[in-house]
């Protein structure tokens, strides 16, 4: 494996509450004026930005550039407040697993960049990673799972096989940009069927693939036995 991209959310941080996206989306709409959020946002019409707009009685132009910048507040506001809680923390085994990883590692994330910023800094992981993707956020759905988050991380490190390069996280939508991008599935925590890799936590992971040996570890074509 000649690099490594790591999931924030639930993988190397954890938030203790399993609602948490839907608690800060509605918000962010009910602040925009949006009656009956969750008619549109537990709808398969979500998918559909045309449908979305045509519900909030707005154009995309006006979504981009005006709603869309001002959700990260609404996400700071939330994740401050389960930090202060100690409702957010480090997951155990992660920061190491990080800082001893030998070969380049990229961190992507589906939350605002502000967000991204300040967890790196309470969890003094500001320079612990050689690439840090920044979603453009008033395009929301430039972001996991679309591969063009991973090309431009390949292309921001000079990387040309994603099938040498890993990508840790714990969920369906890790696994699916995994997929669609072609690199190596490593899951953690939840052992999701189809994954390349499951561990069941940072330390498992760190102890069976040797991280500091990175020849050893696991490519599509040399498999990682156990």
């Amino acid at each position: 494996m000649c690099s490594s991209d790591l999931d924030l959310d639930y993988t190397i941080v954890h938030y203790d509450d399993n609602s948490l996206d839907n608690k800060m989306m509605l918000e962010w709409l009910k602040s925009e004026g949006v009656k009956n959020p969750e008619k549109i946002y537990f709808s398969e019409a979500w998918t559909n930005l045309d449908e979305r707009m045509k519900y909030f009685g707005i154009d995309l132009d006006t979504y981009r550039s005006e709603w869309r910048p001002r959700f990260p507040n609404i996400e700071m506001t939330h994740k401050k407040r389960l930090y202060d809680n100690e409702k957010l923390w480090i997951n155990k085994g992660a920061k190491k697993f990080i800082n001893d990883l030998t070969i380049p590692k990229a961190l992507i994330s589906n939350s605002a960049p502000i967000v991204v910023d300040w967890l790196l800094n309470k969890f003094g992981l500001d320079d612990s990673f050689d690439y840090i993707y920044k979603r453009p956020y008033d395009y929301e759905d430039i972001k996991k799972p679309d591969p063009k988050v991973a090309l431009e991380v390949m292309n921001a490190m000079s990387l040309e096989n994603p099938n040498e390069i890993g990508m840790v996280g714990d969920s369906k939508t890790d696994l699916d940009f995994a997929r669609n991008s072609g690199l190596i599935s490593i899951i953690i925590y939840n052992n999701i069927e189809g994954a390349d890799l499951f561990f069941s936590s940072f330390d498992d992971m760190h102890k069976k693939l040797g991280v500091l040996h990175p020849k050893n570890f696991y490519t599509k074509t040399n498999q990682y036995q156990d």
